[in-house]
C-alpha cells in the first residue's frame, strides 16, 4: 500500500552516475507499481478495474471505430458491467428513432443493442444530416434544429458555451451517472489540427469524461506506421498521455507476421499494442455512413438465364441517399442479390426481379438526378414493360413514386413543386423541422397480394407528408401501440395493378416473415433457413418474428466480441496507469 507517487532520487555526482541510479529508480518504480496495481484490478464484483469512460479514436476515417466500439460494447456487457455507448457529433443519414421519438446515428442504435440496452438521444447528443455538399440538417439531443451551412455551425461550436456543447455535456454526464462504463467513439482524424479548436467529439469529450483513449489504425490502407506515428506526433503531451493503447484493425493473413511492426510501434511510441485484429467476413454489423465492402455497388447486369434460382434486386444509390442498412438483410437471404446502382452506363433494369429507390436527405435534388442520370426513364420503361418486376420506395422513395412534391417554403431548395414519377397516387408537401415525424410503429400489411396481413414493424423518419389521391389505397395499416399516440393510420400507397408501392417505415425489410414473404412474391418460393421455419408457420405472430431477429442480431454481436476477444490483450487497460509519464514518466524521477 506504498504510494509511490511522489519517489524523487537526487544526487550531486556526475550525470552519467544521475543517469544510471535514475534508471535503476526507475526499474524499482515500475516493478512495485506493477505489483501495487495487481492488488487493485478487481472490483467488489470481482470484475476486472476499468476505468469509468474509454474512448475509441482513429488516425483517419473508416479504420474501423465504430465496429471496435461495437465490440467492446458486447465485450465488456458479457464481462457484467453496464455498458453505454456515446458519440458527441456523428455526420450520417443513416439514422434510428429511440423508443421515445429521438433521432440518433443507427451505429449508436447498434452500439447499444451490443451493449444490451435501450438506445436513447443521450448517446449521440448531435447528429449532422448532410443535404448538400455545404450543409446539413442538425439533430440536437434528437431533435431536428434546422438546416445550417457548415460555417454557420461551426461558428456555433466555437463558442465555448454554445447549445452544441451544453448538450454533449449534459448527454455524457447522464449516461455517465447511470452506467458503470461508457465507450466513447472519436470521428475521422483525432489529430486534425484544423479543426481543434471546434472540436467536441475527440480529446474534447475524451477530456469531459476523463475517458482512456484507444487509437484505432487501419493497416489495410498501408501506411499504418505513419499512421500511428504521425497520429501521436501531433497530439499535445496531455492528449498524449490519455492514449493508453493500439490496436492495428483489418490484418490480412497470418497476425504473427507483424510481430516486427508491433515492436517499431511499441519503441516509437512507448504506448502498448492492444492487438492485431485479422480482416473478418461473415459478420453482419449495421454500418455507419457508408456501404459495406462487400455490397455491390454498380456490378455487370446479372444474367437471370444463367442463375435461375436467384433473385435479383436493384437499389438505386442517390447522392443523398438515407438509411441504407434498410435493404442488407435482403442480401443476407439465399438466392438472393442486391445490386446498388448508380452511374451504370446502360439503364437497362429489365433483368431485375425489384427496383427500390431508397430514403434520401435531399428528395428534390436526387429526384431531378433520377432525370438527369436517365433512371427515371429506365424506371417507367420497366414498370410499363414488365410483367412481374416490382417497383419498392421507401420514405423519400415513396415520396419521388408520387404525383407531386409540393415545398412551399423551400426546404429542399428553391421553394416550388416538382412532378413525381406517378407510379402511385399521393401528393407529397414537405414541412419545416418542427413538424419532422420521428416514431416506432408496427402493423399489418394491405397489399392484396401474398403480403397481405404480414406483420410489420420499423420507424419511421421524415420531413413530408403524403395524402393518398384517390382511388389509390395505402399499402400499411400502422399503430403506435403503447405510446401516447395509440391510433391507427394508413400508410405509404399501392398501384391498382400491385406492382408499385411504398412506405415511410425504415426497417420494413428487417422482419423475417415479410421479407421472405415479399421474396416470394418476385418469384417462387425460396429455400427455407432452419431459424425462419417457426417464423413462417406463425406468420402473424409479431413477437415471434421480433425474437427471430433478435436473435439474429445476437448472434452476430456475439461473433464480433469473439473476433476481438481473441485477438486483443484488453487486461492490458485495466493495468494501465492513469497517468503515462513525459520521458521517465512524471514519475518524480527528473531526467535529462
Amino acid at each position: 500500500d506504498m504510494d509511490l507517487s511522489h519517489l524523487t532520487v537526487t544526487t550531486r555526482s556526475n550525470a552519467v552516475v544521475c543517469a544510471a541510479v535514475a534508471v535503476c529508480a526507475w526499474t524499482i518504480l515500475q516493478r512495485f507499481q506493477a505489483f501495487h496495481r495487481l492488488k487493485l484490478t478487481k472490483d467488489s464484483k470481482g470484475r476486472r478495474k476499468l476505468p469509468k469512460a474509454i474512448a475509441v479514436f482513429g488516425t483517419a476515417t473508416d479504420v474501423g471505430k465504430s465496429i471496435v466500439c461495437t465490440a467492446l460494447c458486447r465485450i465488456l456487457s458479457d464481462e457484467g458491467y453496464s455498458v453505454a455507448p456515446f458519440k458527441a457529433q456523428n455526420m450520417s443519414n443513416n439514422s434510428f428513432v429511440t423508443l421515445d421519438g429521438h433521432e440518433i446515428g443507427r451505429a449508436q442504435a447498434a452500439q447499444a443493442e451490443a451493449a444490451r440496452c435501450e438506445p436513447t438521444r443521450d448517446m449521440n447528443p448531435v447528429l449532422l444530416k448532410p443535404s448538400s455538399d455545404t450543409g446539413c440538417q442538425v439533430i440536437l439531443s434528437g431533435k431536428p434544429l434546422g438546416n445550417l451551412e457548415a460555417r454557420e455551425y461551426f461558428r456555433n461550436i466555437e463558442q465555448r458555451h454554445s447549445k452544441v456543447r451544453l448538450a454533449v455535456k449534459t448527454a455524457l454526464s447522464r449516461l455517465q451517472e447511470k452506467y458503470d462504463i461508457v465507450v466513447l467513439e472519436g470521428a475521422g482524424s483525432c489529430a486534425e489540427l484544423n479543426l481543434k479548436d471546434r472540436d467536441v467529439v475527440n480529446f474534447s469529450a475524451a477530456e469531459l469524461a476523463d475517458a482512456d483513449v484507444i487509437l484505432v489504425a487501419d493497416i489495410e490502407k498501408c501506411g499504418v506506421f505513419a499512421q500511428v506515428i504521425g497520429t501521436i506526433d501531433l497530439l499535445t503531451p496531455a492528449e498524449r498521455r490519455r492514449v493508453k493503447g493500439i490496436i492495428i484493425n483489418k490484418f490480412r493473413g497470418d497476425p504473427s507476421m507483424f510481430d516486427d511492426g508491433v515492436k517499431i510501434i511499441e519503441q516509437r511510441t512507448k504506448i502498448p499494442i492492444l492487438g492485431v485484429v485479422p480482416y473478418f467476413r461473415g459478420i453482419h454489423i449495421d454500418s455507419e455512413d457508408a456501404l459495406p465492402r462487400e455490397a455491390k455497388l454498380d456490378p455487370a447486369p446479372p444474367n437471370p438465364s444463367a442463375h435461375s434460382n436467384t433473385i435479383y434486386i436493384a437499389v438505386l444509390y442517390l447522392p443523398h441517399i438515407s438509411n441504407f442498412t434498410d435493404f442488407l438483410p435482403l442480401s443476407k437471404e439465399p438466392n438472393t442479390e442486391v445490386h446498388y446502382l448508380q452511374h451504370r452506363i446502360v439503364k437497362d433494369l429489365r433483368p431485375y426481379h425489384a427496383v427500390i429507390l431508397p430514403g434520401s436527405k435531399n428528395v428534390r435534388f436526387d429526384l431531378d438526378w433520377l432525370r438527369k442520370e436517365g433512371w427515371a426513364e429506365a424506371l417507367s420503361s420497366y414498370y410499363k414493360t414488365g410483367k412481374r418486376g416490382q417497383v419498392v420506395g421507401i420514405c423519400g422513395g415513396l415520396q419521388m413514386m408520387g404525383r407531386e412534391i409540393a415545398d412551399p417554403m423551400g426546404y429542399d431548395g428553391a421553394p416550388g413543386t416538382m412532378e413525381g414519377l406517378g407510379f402511385v397516387g399521393i401528393h407529397t408537401e414537405m414541412k419545416g423541422p418542427g413538424s419532422k415525424t420521428l416514431r416506432r410503429a408496427s402493423g399489418t400489411c394491405l397489399i392484396p397480394n401474398s403480403l397481405c396481413k404480414t406483420a410489420v414493424s420499423g420507424y419511421e423518419i421524415h420531413l413530408g407528408s403524403s395524402s393518398l389521391i384517390p382511388p389509390t389505397a395505402p399499402a400499411f395499416l400502422l399503430n403506435c401501440s403503447g405510446q401516447e399516440d395509440d391510433i391507427d393510420w394508413g400508410d405509404g400507397a399501392v398501384s391498382p395493378d400491385n406492382r408499385a408501392w411504398g412506405s415511410y417505415l425504415h426497417g420494413l425489410f428487417d422482419s423475417p416473415n415479410f421479407r421472405r414473404k415479399f421474396l416470394s412474391s418476385l418469384r417462387g418460393n425460396l429455400p427455407s433457413e432452419i431459424g425462419y421455419k417457426y417464423a413462417e408457420e406463425k406468420e402473424n405472430d409479431v413477437d415471434m418474428d421480433l425474437q427471430v431477429q433478435l436473435a439474429d442480431k445476437e448472434a452476430q454481436y456475439n461473433a464480433l466480441a469473439s473476433h476481438f476477444r481473441n485477438s486483443l490483450d484488453l487486461a492490458k487497460i485495466s493495468l494501465m496507469p492513469k497517468e503515462v509519464p513525459k520521458e521517465v514518466h512524471n514519475s518524480g524521477i527528473q531526467t535529462k
